[in-house]
Formats: structure tokens, sequence, C-alpha cells
């Protein structure tokens, strides 16, 4: 049997590693090479005065470079560490072939070798003790070994014995036939993709930004948050926005669900400039996920080759198993370390899984300590620590699509996103992504993670829910016909700190005016208050002209109005007369009864729809009938607004009611009560409501017919 390398390194001092390399190479009918004498032999000069200059970065490249040309094909090298620390040269390692890490504790080193903790080694210019070799280089170890061993109190037989073991297992492993069997074919070469969506040709400091929403027929308010975010980023800074749709996940879709993302989104003026069904350029599609398979198989191929992929056999019922005994033991869930099963299969369990037709799931071979914590700079929350990761994550599902993470990470890369700002919920997939980065050798984005928006409920607050509150969905906004300039409004009222004090010096600016900072987002939870947005939409709405006004509900009506409301606008004469009256336009004041296009519509049905309910009248119904008759009497549709009046007063006061409202006010006992009773008594019986707009206009704009028919209902 040939083997390819095995490199171990033994976690003690020198002493003691040439035995059992020499012993397990023995073993292995391999050639031994020892690293450290190696890279001494070789260049121990110049180590020698790298060390003593203290020029650690340039003794970490030379140690890389001597490593990487070793010739140990078909060899044990053994390593007792004092040469190879560095994540550069274990990278070297990795290449060579596999690596084993004989972990030994430092008390057990101490044991065995008395005067450990006595010795004071030379490194990086400095000397260090065992202790602190020991620490730095443990972790190092076990991050990029392909095997551990914990060889706590084993004897040398066990660790051969072990190690021999270990090493069978996929010593001869032929990864380019094994990711040729896995993902059959000739894929494109890597760096052709590099060729084919080439950096932009942007500003220098222009932003590449994205909406990126998955086809499950939700879009909620969380992602209009994050595409306003976006797009004010992008556009300011001379970049681009473009619309990704993630498809990856067949059992989620829906049909019709990307028409519905760009409808909502095109109706709160989000402005893409190139993406999924936008019919501009398409340099760096495509768009939709499903349709760029081949790309992602082509880089999943290259992790298998290289050894940062393999194949997963494991079941659904197995991976829940997993999980059940991980949670039984209060451990964290996922494929990692010991539970990771298929990591360490030997060539022959691949096969045989493969001849019997099991299905299968890539995964990333991961190099990630959970000991280890990242230090990352996030543009909306600052500088923040996460736990290095060390899951087994799916990168290629069974299908041959890959999975989010995965794709998200090509994807970004070839379509040269620069910031991706998206909910603070992928904070904990962060390790992840940067992960897969740094093995596809992608540059970073920078990322922003936006607060949540949260509800009061109660004394508490909580996430907004997509069970409880029908508000997070978007359709929401639409169905009810909120005002899209009024939902962005508030929107940047959460997303800017500054932009409410710019508002009120700036109420009808454009809001594309506004200096949008990343820097100004709000790092912790934003309180989303509905009845604040219904404030501001009654207030942008009260700014439209009648025609404005009249086109906005009209929009509204074609898609979510009944028949009856539609028949609104067949006399738009009669419209727009409503609309000025319902407004203020033209008064001292506008009005701000209209909040949203439904409620406007039910505020105005008065005009076009009889009333099917009244509100309570405040008189007794023989008072009722009585007024509403002598109204009729005296009514004529030719009378101006003070004549009419005029006769009103005239019937408050045969009926015992106060035309002076100061004399009233003076001696309110003495009367039925005043002409504004009785006022109230002819606009119920006109529109149903007790409160309307001035009550001679209503009746000029229904006409004495019906104005007569309205009111002759309510006397029988």
């Amino acid at each position: 049997m040939i083997f390819m390398s095995v490199l171990i390194l033994i976690g003690m001092p020198s002493a003691g590693k040439s035995t059992v390399g020499k012993l397990l190479a023995a073993r292995l009918g391999l050639r031994f090479l020892d690293g450290d004498d190696l890279i001494r032999g070789a260049t121990g000069k110049q180590l020698d005065a790298l060390i003593e200059e203290g020029g650690a970065e340039e003794f970490l490249a030379l140690e890389s470079r001597v490593l990487c040309a070793l010739d140990c094909d078909n060899c044990v090298l053994a390593t007792g560490g004092s040469a190879v620390y560095s994540p550069q040269a274990m990278e070297h390692l990795k290449g060579l072939g596999t690596v084993v890490y004989l972990k030994i504790g430092l008390e057990e080193m101490k044991r065995r070798i008395p005067d450990f903790a006595a010795r004071g080694v030379v490194m990086r210019g400095n000397v260090r003790t065992a202790e602190e070799l020991f620490e730095e280089r443990a972790p190092l170890y076990e991050r990029y070994a392909d095997i551990t061993i914990d060889c706590e109190n084993c004897s040398a037989e066990d660790i051969l014995d072990t190690v021999a073991t270990a090493t069978r297992k996929g010593a001869d492993m032929d990864l380019k036939k094994l990711a040729e069997r896995l993902l059959p074919g000739d894929y494109p070469a890597l760096e052709s993709f590099e060729g084919k969506y080439p950096p932009r040709n942007l500003p220098s400091k222009a932003e590449v930004t994205r909406l990126a929403p998955s086809p499950t027929g939700f879009i909620h308010l969380g992602n209009l948050f994050a595409a306003i975010a976006n797009e004010r980023i992008a556009h300011r800074s001379g970049g681009v926005l473009y619309l990704r749709i993630e498809d990856t996940d067949l059992k989620r879709k829906v049909d019709g669900a990307v028409e519905a993302v760009i409808k909502a989104l095109e109706y709160f003026d989000i402005k893409f400039d190139e993406g999924a069904e936008i019919g501009t350029s398409d340099t760096y599609g495509p768009w939709y996920q499903r349709q760029r398979a081949e790309i992602y198989r082509a880089y999943v191929k290259s992790l298998i080759e290289r050894g940062r992929a393999y194949p997963c056999f494991c079941t659904e019922e197995e991976l829940t198993a997993l999980r059940e005994e991980q949670t039984a033991k209060k451990e964290i869930t996922g494929y990692y370390g010991k539970y990771a099963k298929c990591r360490n299969l030997s060539e022959e369990e691949i096969y045989r899984n493969l001849d019997a037709g099991k299905p299968f799931v890539i995964r990333l071979k991961s190099l990630g300590n959970p000991e280890n914590k990242i230090k990352f700079h996030d543009e909306v929350k600052g500088d923040i620590t996460a736990t290095e990761n060390d899951q087994d994550v799916v990168i290629l599902k069974s299908d041959g699509i890959p999975t989010y993470h995965f794709a998200h990470a090509v994807d970004d890369h070839l379509m040269r996103t620069t910031l991706v700002i998206r909910g603070e919920e992928w904070l904990a997939s962060l390790p992840i992504h940067l992960e897969l980065f740094e093995t596809l050798g992608f540059p970073l984005p920078r990322y922003g993670h936006n607060c949540s928006l949260m509800k009061q409920d109660g004394e508490t607050r909580r996430k907004l829910s997509k069970r409880k509150d029908p508000e997070l969905s978007l359709e929401f906004y639409r169905k009810e016909g909120y005002y899209p300039r009024a939902v962005k409004v508030y929107m940047l009222t959460l997303l800017n700190s500054n932009f409410e004090e710019w508002y009120l010096k700036n109420p009808d600016a454009p809001l594309e005016d506004f200096p949008f900072k990343v820097e100004k987002m709000g790092k912790s939870g934003a309180l989303f208050d509905l009845d604040k947005l219904n404030d501001i939409s009654k207030n942008e709405l009260s700014k439209l002209s009648e025609g404005e006004m009249a086109a906005f509900l009209q929009a509204w009506a074609e898609e979510f109005g009944t028949d009856a409301q539609k028949g609104y606008f067949a006399d738009r004469e009669k419209l727009l007369r409503v609309l000025t009256l319902c407004m203020g336009i033209g008064g001292k004041k506008r009005r701000k009864d209209f909040m949203t296009a439904s409620q406007a519509m039910d505020f105005i049905r008065l005009f076009f729809e009889r009333p099917q309910s009244f509100e309570a009248y405040r008189v007794e119904d023989a008072v009722k009938k009585s007024v509403l008759s002598d109204f009729l009497k005296t009514y004529c549709h030719e009378d101006d607004s003070q004549t009419w009046f005029a006769k009103v007063k005239e019937i408050a006061a045969a009926h015992g009611f106060a035309t002076d409202m100061k004399e009233y006010k003076a001696n309110p006992y003495a009367w039925k009560g005043s002409v504004a009773d009785i006022a109230e008594v002819l606009r119920i019986a006109t529109t149903g409501k007790a409160n309307s707009p001035d009550l001679w206009t209503i009746m000029q704009i229904l006409g004495e017919e019906e104005v007569r028919a309205r009111i002759e209902g309510e006397i029988v």
C-alpha cells in the first residue's frame, strides 16, 4: 500500500519525537524525516539570525517556505513543534499530507521531562517559558490537525497503534479522484470566474450593496428596513444596489413570491440598479441562486481536492439522534469535533457508501477552535468578539444545490459586494461566514448588523412576530394603503438617530437629500410604534393636493378596493370636490382626517353610498323626526351656507334649543340643548356620523334629491 505523507505534531519538546516518528515510519513502511533537523540543517544560520534580531515576520515566512519545499512524499515527518508554530507553516503542513496531533497535557509533559518547566526557549527574539509555549501551540495544533489524539498517560506503544490506525484511514486518499466521483465532469477554472465577474468600474468610495430575500411569499418590515439602508448607502455613494433571489431551499419557495417581493419594494420606491427581473445589466447575473449552481459546484469541487470539504452520509435520523444526545449532555448542538463522524472516514469507507448509493451532502472541514475568539468590526455595532467556528457546516446539499451560507459567500464575492447590511439575527452565523471567506480565499466584504424591530407588549419589549403582529408583513401596509413616503419617513426615523431633527427642519424636502450614515444606525433594538407611524401618515397625506390624493386612492382601489369603491372615480369632478372638502384645501388649516387609503375610502363613502348604519342620536326619537320633517319643509338646495344655517337656527328655536352658544353656555339648563345638537341630528341622518366635514358643503356635493332621500329614510 502506498501512503502519502504523515506529519506528526507532538505536544512536547523535541526529546522523544524522533523515537515515535521512527517507530511509526518503520511500522508503516515509510521514510522518516525529522522536521526540526531538516529546517536547522538547511537554513540554520538564517533562522538563528532572524530569531536573534526579533524578525518574527521574516522568520515565519522563511519557515513556511522551507516546510513547503520538504521532500516528504511517502514519509513520516515528525516535529516537536520547536520550528512549527505559525499559522502560515501549519497551512503548508496540511498541504503535505495528513496532520496528526498527539495531544499531551502540560502536567504530563512535566512528568515525562522533569526539567521541562525550567527551560527557557528563545522564540521570536524573546525568552518564552514552557507554559507560554504550551498555551500558544496547543490551540494552534488542534485547529489545524486533521486528527487529534489524546495521549495523556498513554504508552509509546499506544501512541503507535493509535496513529497507525488513524493515518491508515486517509493516508492514501486520492482527493482529486474523490472530487471527480462526488462531482463528476468538467467545471470552469476558478480563475475564469474572476474574469467573468470583474471588479466594478465605480468611484473609489462607491458601495455595492444588495437585498437578497428568499422567495417564501412573505416579505416583512425587516426586509424594508434593510432595503432602505442599503439603498441609501449605495446611491449616496454613487454605488450600486442589486436584487438577488436566494432560492436554494425549494421547500420554502412559493410561486409568484419574486414578483410579490419586487412589487412590495416598488411600492415603497426602492430603486434597484440591477438584479432579478429588474431588466438592466446582467453582467453579474444570473440573479437567482439556483441558476448559478455550476459556479458553486466548481468551488466545492476545489475544496474537496484541497481536503477542505468531505462527503457526509449521515441520515436525518442519525442527525436527530445526535442533536438529542448533545442536548441531553447540555453540549453545543451541531456537527463538529468528535461528533463529525464522517470527517475522518477512510477512502474505503467513502467509496463503499458511494457504491451503495447512499445519499450524501458535502460539508466544510472546519479548522476552527471554539476556544479562540475572533475580534471583528461591525459597521453598525462597532467592535465585537465572537467564538471561532468549528462546525462542519453543510455547503452542498444532496440535490447539488448549495446552502445559503456557501452560496452567499461566493455570490457576494463575484457580484463584488462591498458592504452587507443585514439583520442582527445573522450575527450567530458570522463565524461560519468568516471562515468560508477565508477558506475560499475571498476578500471579506464589510458587514453591518442592524438592530431588530421591537414592539411594546405590556411591560416588556419583544421582537415583532409574524404570528402575533400583522403589521410585520409589508402586505399589511399595501392592503391598508399606507402612503409610501410616510412609511419611509418613519423607517428613517428608526434607522438614523439624526433623521427626525433633519425632517423637522426639512418637512417637504426629498428624502434622498438626507445625509444617511451607517455610523448613525442604532446599535440596539428599535421600538416600532404603529401609532407614531399613523400620525406621520396623517401629516404626509394632508400635504397632498386633491389631484395627488385622487391618484393615490385610485391606485389603491384598483388593486384592493371593492367594485363600489372603484366606482367612486367615475365622476372625477365630484371626487375632487369631496377631497377638497375632506382635506380642508383652501381653508385656514388642512384637515388630517386621512390616515391610509383604506381608511380614507371608508371616510368618503358617505358621498357615494348611503349609510348602512347610524351613530346614536342624542335626542328623543319624536324630536329627531320632528326636526328632520321641519328641515325638509324649508330646505332649498340653492341656499348659501348662511341662509342654510339661519333656517337650522329657526328649527332649533322652535324645538326649545338655544341658537346663541354664549347664552347656552351661560345657562345650559334653560334649554333642551343648542343649535349644535340640531345640526348633529341633520348630520347623522345625512352621513350616518356625528362628526364630519362642513355639513352644508356635504349637502351641496350630494345634491338635493339625495339629501331628501336620506333624511326621509330616517323619518320613516
